[in-house]
């Protein structure tokens, strides 16, 4: 009993301090309309959320390039700060 008290609390905590989101973030399909000011060829100032592209059904980006999410897109953005690319994205609440 010592012991399950310490492990109930711990389950219990890390239940609490998920890093799940409270939103998934889609991708819409190709020919899709976006949401975006951001177009191929802009400069992209730093910041931004990196995402993983396997998790999006993204293309696999080339060295030095990753994928940022922004508001309603996803841009594929060089090392130097030149977007490549933008493919819409939406938010879809968890039920």
């Amino acid at each position: 009993m010592k012991t399950l008290l310490p492990l109930i609390l711990l389950v219990m905590v890390s239940a609490c301090t998920s890093d799940e989101p409270s939103e998934r973030i889609y991708r819409y399909p190709d020919g899709s309309s976006v949401a975006t000011t951001y177009q191929p060829g802009m400069r992209y100032p730093a910041g931004g959320l990196v995402v993983d592209y396997r998790n999006h059904a993204l293309e696999k980006p080339k060295e030095g390039q990753r994928w940022v999410l922004e508001t309603g897109a996803f841009l594929l953005v060089q090392a130097d700060g030149t977007i490549m690319s933008v493919v819409p994205a939406r938010y879809v609440k968890h039920r």
